[in-house]
């Protein structure tokens, strides 16, 4: 709650009555309206060099896409190595310090663990 003492506007100390009457003097002068700027779309160029921009890279993209699924065709295409040989065994893979509640091997583990195997 303020009081009827008044109230403090930085340094200085405004009773209500003054600051209504500041209030009222204020109301009386006219604001200037704020001027809202114009958003250019298009950054402001005109619309013959905005198609020729449109065209030209509508141009780009009929010669580039074509360009990367030939290109992505022609690597999976070419043989590549799959390894299929025995990965080494490192002591700190598959450390089983507790047993899982669904057996002795992890959940899905078919391959490589002797338990499922045989």
């Amino acid at each position: 709650f303020l009081g009827l003492e008044g109230f403090r506007i930085g340094n200085r100390t405004m009773s209500f009555a003054s600051a209504a009457r500041s209030l009222v003097r204020r109301a009386g002068t006219s604001v200037p309206a704020a001027k809202v700027p114009v958003r250019n779309m298009s950054s402001g160029h005109s619309i013959e060099e905005e198609i020729a921009h449109m065209d030209t890279w509508r141009q780009v993209t009929y010669v580039v896409v074509p360009a990367c699924c030939a290109f992505g065709a022609y690597i999976l295409s070419q043989s590549h190595h799959h390894d299929t040989g025995e990965k080494p065994k490192y002591s700190w893979m598959r450390m089983r310090n507790k047993a899982y509640p669904w057996g002795p091997c992890g959940l899905f583990e078919l391959k490589g663990c002797p338990e499922a195997e045989g």
